[in-house]
Protein backbone atom coordinates (compact mmCIF):
# COMPACT_ATOMS: atom_id res chain seq x y z
CA UNK A 1 0.00 0.00 0.00
CA UNK A 2 1.38 3.67 -1.11
CA UNK A 3 1.33 6.33 1.45
CA UNK A 4 0.50 9.66 0.21
CA UNK A 5 4.30 11.94 1.14
CA UNK A 6 3.93 14.28 4.23
CA UNK A 7 2.70 11.83 6.98
CA UNK A 8 4.50 11.38 9.54
CA UNK A 9 5.95 8.18 10.65
CA UNK A 10 3.15 7.25 13.12
CA UNK A 11 0.37 8.43 11.06
CA UNK A 12 1.79 5.91 8.50
CA UNK A 13 2.14 3.07 11.66
CA UNK A 14 -1.67 3.88 12.36
CA UNK A 15 -2.92 3.73 9.05
CA UNK A 16 -1.29 0.73 8.21
CA UNK A 17 -2.71 -0.18 11.79
CA UNK A 18 -6.35 -0.11 10.83
CA UNK A 19 -5.93 -1.19 7.62
CA UNK A 20 -5.01 -4.68 9.04
CA UNK A 21 -8.04 -4.25 11.29
CA UNK A 22 -10.76 -3.96 8.36
CA UNK A 23 -8.90 -6.84 6.19
CA UNK A 24 -8.94 -9.05 9.84
CA UNK A 25 -12.74 -7.73 10.05
CA UNK A 26 -13.23 -9.07 6.70
CA UNK A 27 -12.17 -12.22 6.76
Amino acid sequence: MELPIGLSLEQQFNLRAYADQIKQLNQ
